[in-house]
Protein backbone atom coordinates (compact mmCIF):
# COMPACT_ATOMS: atom_id res chain seq x y z
CA UNK A 1 0.00 0.00 0.00
CA UNK A 2 2.77 2.19 1.04
CA UNK A 3 4.34 1.66 -2.50
CA UNK A 4 1.07 2.92 -4.35
CA UNK A 5 1.19 6.22 -2.57
CA UNK A 6 3.73 7.61 -4.79
CA UNK A 7 1.45 6.75 -7.89
CA UNK A 8 -1.91 7.83 -6.43
CA UNK A 9 -0.30 11.35 -5.63
CA UNK A 10 1.52 11.31 -9.05
CA UNK A 11 -2.04 10.29 -10.76
CA UNK A 12 -3.76 13.07 -9.06
CA UNK A 13 -6.09 10.84 -7.37
CA UNK A 14 -7.48 11.71 -4.16
CA UNK A 15 -7.20 9.61 -1.23
CA UNK A 16 -6.48 8.57 2.28
CA UNK A 17 -5.34 5.33 3.66
CA UNK A 18 -6.92 4.41 6.76
CA UNK A 19 -4.96 1.79 8.92
CA UNK A 20 -6.45 -0.49 11.47
CA UNK A 21 -5.14 -3.27 13.80
CA UNK A 22 -7.62 -6.17 12.31
CA UNK A 23 -7.70 -9.23 10.71
CA UNK A 24 -8.37 -9.98 6.96
CA UNK A 25 -11.44 -9.02 7.49
CA UNK A 26 -14.21 -6.14 7.33
CA UNK A 27 -12.72 -3.44 9.75
CA UNK A 28 -14.82 -1.97 12.73
CA UNK A 29 -17.31 0.39 12.89
CA UNK A 30 -15.24 3.57 13.29
CA UNK A 31 -13.23 2.94 10.25
CA UNK A 32 -16.52 2.24 8.67
CA UNK A 33 -17.79 5.76 9.19
CA UNK A 34 -14.39 6.87 7.92
CA UNK A 35 -14.69 6.00 4.99
CA UNK A 36 -18.42 6.72 4.32
CA UNK A 37 -17.54 10.69 5.49
CA UNK A 38 -14.41 10.22 3.71
CA UNK A 39 -16.77 9.69 -0.01
CA UNK A 40 -19.19 12.50 1.66
CA UNK A 41 -16.96 14.92 1.41
CA UNK A 42 -15.57 13.67 -1.95
CA UNK A 43 -18.91 14.32 -2.95
CA UNK A 44 -18.74 17.82 -1.77
CA UNK A 45 -15.80 18.07 -3.52
CA UNK A 46 -17.88 17.38 -6.96
CA UNK A 47 -20.57 19.36 -6.40
CA UNK A 48 -20.31 22.21 -4.24
CA UNK A 49 -23.72 22.98 -3.80
CA UNK A 50 -24.36 19.11 -2.09
CA UNK A 51 -21.70 20.82 0.83
CA UNK A 52 -22.98 20.87 4.28
CA UNK A 53 -21.32 23.27 5.83
CA UNK A 54 -21.82 22.42 9.40
CA UNK A 55 -20.60 19.06 8.76
CA UNK A 56 -17.64 20.23 7.23
CA UNK A 57 -17.12 22.89 10.36
CA UNK A 58 -17.39 20.16 13.09
CA UNK A 59 -15.21 17.93 11.81
CA UNK A 60 -12.16 20.51 11.14
CA UNK A 61 -13.22 21.14 14.86
CA UNK A 62 -12.79 17.84 15.85
CA UNK A 63 -9.34 17.74 14.21
CA UNK A 64 -7.91 20.13 15.82
CA UNK A 65 -9.07 18.99 19.24
CA UNK A 66 -8.27 15.24 18.16
CA UNK A 67 -4.73 16.66 17.68
CA UNK A 68 -4.02 19.16 20.53
CA UNK A 69 -5.26 16.42 22.97
CA UNK A 70 -2.33 13.99 21.16
CA UNK A 71 0.35 16.41 21.36
CA UNK A 72 -0.59 17.35 24.89
CA UNK A 73 0.09 13.59 25.69
CA UNK A 74 3.54 13.76 24.20
CA UNK A 75 2.55 12.05 21.08
CA UNK A 76 3.29 14.24 17.94
CA UNK A 77 3.37 11.67 15.44
CA UNK A 78 -0.04 11.14 16.03
CA UNK A 79 -1.13 13.92 16.23
CA UNK A 80 0.21 14.87 12.73
CA UNK A 81 -1.26 11.34 11.80
CA UNK A 82 -4.57 13.15 12.63
CA UNK A 83 -3.68 16.98 10.96
CA UNK A 84 -2.83 14.82 7.82
CA UNK A 85 -6.12 13.32 7.75
CA UNK A 86 -8.30 16.25 8.28
CA UNK A 87 -5.90 17.97 5.53
CA UNK A 88 -6.92 15.30 2.80
CA UNK A 89 -10.33 14.54 3.71
CA UNK A 90 -11.27 18.52 3.89
CA UNK A 91 -9.12 19.48 0.44
CA UNK A 92 -11.60 21.08 -1.36
CA UNK A 93 -14.33 22.13 0.75
CA UNK A 94 -12.48 24.11 3.48
CA UNK A 95 -9.36 26.25 4.43
CA UNK A 96 -6.45 23.92 5.47
CA UNK A 97 -3.76 25.86 5.62
CA UNK A 98 -3.58 25.85 9.59
CA UNK A 99 -3.68 22.41 9.69
CA UNK A 100 -0.86 22.74 6.89
CA UNK A 101 1.07 24.87 9.44
CA UNK A 102 0.58 22.78 12.46
CA UNK A 103 1.38 19.65 10.63
CA UNK A 104 4.68 21.12 8.97
CA UNK A 105 6.03 22.34 12.69
CA UNK A 106 5.07 18.52 14.32
CA UNK A 107 6.90 16.99 11.32
CA UNK A 108 10.08 18.75 12.36
CA UNK A 109 9.87 18.23 16.15
CA UNK A 110 12.45 15.68 17.52
CA UNK A 111 9.42 13.25 18.75
CA UNK A 112 8.01 12.78 15.37
CA UNK A 113 11.31 12.04 13.80
CA UNK A 114 12.25 9.51 16.31
CA UNK A 115 8.80 7.76 15.95
CA UNK A 116 8.58 7.80 11.74
CA UNK A 117 12.45 6.32 12.57
CA UNK A 118 11.20 3.50 14.83
CA UNK A 119 8.00 2.77 12.55
CA UNK A 120 10.45 2.93 9.22
CA UNK A 121 12.86 0.19 10.54
CA UNK A 122 9.98 -1.90 12.23
CA UNK A 123 8.48 -1.89 8.45
CA UNK A 124 11.84 -2.95 7.11
CA UNK A 125 11.86 -5.69 9.53
CA UNK A 126 8.39 -6.59 8.79
CA UNK A 127 9.60 -7.34 5.00
CA UNK A 128 12.50 -9.34 6.25
CA UNK A 129 9.96 -11.89 7.90
CA UNK A 130 7.73 -11.83 5.61
CA UNK A 131 10.38 -13.19 3.32
CA UNK A 132 11.70 -15.74 5.73
CA UNK A 133 7.76 -17.24 6.92
CA UNK A 134 7.32 -17.31 2.95
CA UNK A 135 10.17 -19.77 2.64
CA UNK A 136 9.73 -21.37 5.99
CA UNK A 137 5.69 -22.55 4.62
CA UNK A 138 7.98 -24.76 2.03
CA UNK A 139 11.03 -25.71 4.12
CA UNK A 140 10.12 -26.18 8.02
CA UNK A 141 7.83 -28.83 9.64
CA UNK A 142 4.27 -28.46 11.81
CA UNK A 143 7.10 -28.88 14.94
CA UNK A 144 8.71 -25.56 14.23
CA UNK A 145 5.66 -24.01 13.03
CA UNK A 146 3.91 -25.29 16.30
CA UNK A 147 6.71 -23.41 18.43
CA UNK A 148 7.13 -20.38 15.56
CA UNK A 149 3.66 -19.89 16.10
CA UNK A 150 3.72 -20.15 19.78
CA UNK A 151 6.32 -17.45 20.55
CA UNK A 152 4.40 -14.87 17.40
CA UNK A 153 1.37 -15.35 20.09
CA UNK A 154 3.25 -14.72 22.44
CA UNK A 155 4.69 -11.01 21.55
CA UNK A 156 1.24 -10.33 20.54
CA UNK A 157 -0.31 -11.07 23.54
CA UNK A 158 2.42 -8.95 25.78
CA UNK A 159 1.80 -5.21 24.04
CA UNK A 160 4.30 -3.69 25.72
CA UNK A 161 6.10 -2.86 22.30
CA UNK A 162 3.35 -0.34 20.57
CA UNK A 163 5.17 -0.37 17.55
CA UNK A 164 5.99 -3.84 17.06
CA UNK A 165 3.03 -5.17 18.01
CA UNK A 166 1.01 -4.17 15.00
CA UNK A 167 3.80 -5.69 12.99
CA UNK A 168 3.32 -8.91 15.00
CA UNK A 169 -0.25 -8.99 14.37
CA UNK A 170 0.38 -8.25 10.67
CA UNK A 171 2.50 -10.98 10.10
CA UNK A 172 -0.03 -13.21 11.82
CA UNK A 173 -2.28 -12.66 9.44
CA UNK A 174 -0.15 -12.65 6.70
CA UNK A 175 0.91 -16.38 7.31
CA UNK A 176 -2.09 -17.23 7.14
CA UNK A 177 -3.05 -15.64 3.74
CA UNK A 178 0.06 -17.11 2.74
CA UNK A 179 -0.72 -20.62 3.46
CA UNK A 180 -4.49 -20.46 2.13
CA UNK A 181 -2.69 -19.66 -1.01
CA UNK A 182 -0.17 -22.39 -0.97
CA UNK A 183 -3.23 -25.00 0.19
CA UNK A 184 -5.43 -23.21 -2.94
CA UNK A 185 -2.91 -23.35 -5.55
CA UNK A 186 -1.37 -26.96 -4.97
CA UNK A 187 -4.82 -28.66 -4.74
CA UNK A 188 -5.74 -26.66 -7.90
CA UNK A 189 -3.06 -28.50 -9.03
CA UNK A 190 -3.44 -31.73 -7.75
CA UNK A 191 -0.18 -31.92 -5.68
CA UNK A 192 -1.59 -34.09 -2.97
CA UNK A 193 1.65 -34.14 -1.17
CA UNK A 194 2.15 -30.69 -1.14
CA UNK A 195 -1.41 -30.26 -0.40
CA UNK A 196 -1.55 -32.37 2.80
CA UNK A 197 1.90 -30.70 4.28
CA UNK A 198 0.32 -26.94 3.88
CA UNK A 199 -3.35 -27.61 4.69
CA UNK A 200 -1.27 -29.61 8.07
CA UNK A 201 0.34 -25.86 8.25
CA UNK A 202 -2.54 -23.83 7.57
CA UNK A 203 -4.25 -25.11 10.63
CA UNK A 204 -1.75 -24.66 12.56
CA UNK A 205 -0.79 -21.05 11.83
CA UNK A 206 -4.86 -19.95 11.60
CA UNK A 207 -6.47 -22.65 13.94
CA UNK A 208 -10.40 -21.20 13.97
CA UNK A 209 -10.21 -20.93 10.29
CA UNK A 210 -13.31 -22.33 8.50
CA UNK A 211 -11.09 -22.58 5.48
CA UNK A 212 -8.48 -24.83 6.74
CA UNK A 213 -10.92 -27.62 7.51
CA UNK A 214 -12.61 -27.09 4.20
CA UNK A 215 -9.49 -27.23 2.53
CA UNK A 216 -8.81 -30.35 4.57
CA UNK A 217 -12.39 -31.89 3.47
CA UNK A 218 -11.26 -31.58 -0.47
CA UNK A 219 -7.96 -33.15 -0.23
CA UNK A 220 -9.74 -36.06 2.18
CA UNK A 221 -12.33 -35.72 -0.66
CA UNK A 222 -9.86 -36.05 -3.45
CA UNK A 223 -7.62 -39.01 -1.79
CA UNK A 224 -11.12 -41.32 -1.79
CA UNK A 225 -12.40 -40.17 2.00
CA UNK A 226 -16.19 -40.01 1.57
CA UNK A 227 -16.68 -40.13 4.97
CA UNK A 228 -13.57 -38.00 6.79
CA UNK A 229 -14.09 -35.48 4.15
CA UNK A 230 -17.71 -35.28 5.04
CA UNK A 231 -16.92 -34.83 8.49
CA UNK A 232 -14.51 -32.14 7.64
CA UNK A 233 -16.73 -30.30 5.85
CA UNK A 234 -19.45 -30.00 8.51
CA UNK A 235 -16.19 -28.77 10.77
CA UNK A 236 -15.77 -26.15 8.11
CA UNK A 237 -19.67 -24.92 8.43
CA UNK A 238 -19.72 -25.24 11.54
CA UNK A 239 -16.80 -22.72 12.54
CA UNK A 240 -18.28 -20.09 9.34
CA UNK A 241 -17.54 -21.56 5.91
CA UNK A 242 -20.66 -20.24 3.91
CA UNK A 243 -19.15 -19.91 0.59
CA UNK A 244 -21.55 -23.02 -1.01
CA UNK A 245 -21.20 -22.33 -4.29
CA UNK A 246 -17.67 -23.33 -4.34
CA UNK A 247 -17.95 -25.98 -2.14
CA UNK A 248 -20.61 -27.55 -4.85
CA UNK A 249 -18.38 -27.03 -7.98
CA UNK A 250 -15.23 -28.64 -5.85
CA UNK A 251 -16.85 -31.20 -3.21
CA UNK A 252 -18.41 -34.79 -4.70
CA UNK A 253 -21.96 -34.36 -4.02
CA UNK A 254 -22.00 -37.05 -1.39
CA UNK A 255 -19.57 -35.18 0.46
CA UNK A 256 -21.44 -31.72 -0.08
CA UNK A 257 -24.98 -32.86 0.97
CA UNK A 258 -24.12 -34.28 3.88
CA UNK A 259 -21.90 -31.74 5.12
CA UNK A 260 -23.87 -28.71 4.31
CA UNK A 261 -26.38 -27.84 6.34
CA UNK A 262 -30.22 -28.62 6.09
CA UNK A 263 -32.31 -26.40 3.79
CA UNK A 264 -35.18 -24.11 5.73
CA UNK A 265 -38.63 -25.95 5.09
Amino acid sequence: IRNSYRFLQSSGIRFFVLEFPGRHAWPGPDIIREALLWFTFDGYRRDQSHRQKKAVREYLKEIRRKAALQEEQLDAFAAAGTLARGISFLSGIARTGSLKKELDRLQKSDGFRQREKQINDALALEIRLQQGYLLALRERDTTWWRNEMRELDEKISRGDNTIMQPVYNRIRNYISMAAFSYCNGSLGQNDMVNAGKFIALYRIVDPGNPDGYYFHALYLAKKGHADAASESFRKAVTLGFSDFGKARRELPEEVFRAGRPPLPR
